[in-house]
């Protein structure tokens, strides 16, 4: 749905009683930096002027649902 360059995705469970997985859809040049997005400063990783405002997180999420019944549907 995104359309990355690539995808860097990780599987968690040692800080929770549960499996997770963390996905980062990622584009060419979308950090400062090539590596992943952890070697990023907090103040980076965590820029509020990066996130999407109450009206395009609800677009993506629409969007994401939208995809997610398609390849379901498939």
């Amino acid at each position: 749905m995104f359309k990355p360059d690539k995808m860097n995705y990780e599987l968690l469970g040692n800080g929770c009683s549960h499996l997770h997985w963390h996905l980062y859809p990622r584009r060419k040049g979308d950090t400062p930096i090539k590596s992943s997005v952890y070697q990023l400063s907090n103040a980076e990783l965590f820029d509020e002027s990066t996130r999407p405002d109450e009206e395009q997180r609800k677009e993506l999420i629409d969007l994401i649902k939208n995809e997610i019944i398609r390849l379901h549907t498939k």
